[in-house]
């Protein structure tokens, strides 16, 4: 299996700087979130659960998707929904989001995540 540095490292210089600042900033909110290459793009998995992935476009920005998007409260107004009922995601471009953002907006991810998980939990008992 593909690991995602291996991934990252595939892929055009454009994507691999945002790539792997993302994934520092990623990881680093972390240290129990699990990364696999899933749908051929890198996933983030917490508690069990898909939290988020990236996915590069062919315009040279990042797509970080939330997989509970829908969840979230967005404070910071910069999820887009682009016709999709459940996922949420950020374009990453060379100066959008600053870390702190998306720092904030991966904890709230994490939050959501932990909580589902415990709801889960609660119910098989």
């Amino acid at each position: 299996m593909k690991t995602v540095n291996a991934y990252i490292d595939q892929c055009s210089p454009v994507h691999q700087e945002k790539l792997i600042r993302i994934q520092q900033i990623i990881l680093s909110c972390s240290p129990v979130i699990e990364e696999k290459i899933r749908y051929k793009i890198p996933f983030y998995d917490y508690y069990g659960r898909m939290l988020c992935y990236l996915n590069p476009l062919k315009n040279g920005n990042i797509d970080l998707g939330f997989c509970q998007g829908n969840l979230m409260s967005d404070y910071h107004k910069v999820l887009e929904v682009k016709n999709r009922s459940q996922i949420r995601s950020i374009e990453i471009t060379e100066d959008f989001p600053d870390d702190a953002i998306l720092r904030e907006t991966l904890h709230e991810a994490l939050l959501i995540n932990e909580f589902l998980y415990q709801e889960k939990k609660k119910r098989k008992k």
